[in-house]
């Protein structure tokens, strides 16, 4: 399977007929508003990045501090 290209992603994105607006639009990540005025945030990371980033963007901070302190503890 072809994978599309980020700008393909985010063109798809974009364009989804339940967004309010599209506040912040780039070639790997987007923020919109929903016409419910939810707000959504779309990033595009590769395949070997995902568990990373999924764990960064969806930890707290705080969480994400004690998680690099214990890294950085482990060498």
């Amino acid at each position: 399977m072809i994978s599309p290209a980020p700008e393909q992603v985010m063109e798809a994105f974009c364009s989804l007929p339940a967004i309010g607006r599209v506040a912040k639009r780039g070639p790997t990540r987007s923020m919109v508003v929903l016409g419910s005025g939810l707000q959504v945030n779309l990033r595009v990371v590769e395949e070997g990045q995902y568990g990373a980033a999924l764990l960064y963007f969806t930890g707290s901070k705080e969480h994400n501090i004690a998680l690099r302190r214990r890294a950085i503890g482990l060498g």
